[in-house]
């Protein structure tokens, strides 16, 4: 006597099994843009962009000097 399984291949997804994924997928993706969004406000209104930015205008400026300083020397 020869035995059917039932297994599927594992290509054979089911479409709504599919269309679940997807739309799992779409909600994390909108629930990290979310977060992402949140992350941003929150660091702009603590004030850290201005603080960031002017650190980086800072090195920047030392790093023009060192540059300068070495095209002369």
């Amino acid at each position: 006597a020869t035995s059917r399984s039932s297994a599927r291949p594992a290509s054979a997804v089911p479409v709504s099994t599919t269309i679940a994924t997807a739309s799992d997928t779409s909600v994390a993706r909108s629930y990290e843009f979310a977060r992402a969004a949140r992350a941003a406000i929150t660091i702009s209104n603590r004030g850290d962009v201005e603080t960031q930015v002017e650190h980086v205008n800072d090195v920047r400026r030392r790093l023009e000097d060192v540059a300068a300083g070495l095209q002369d020397g």
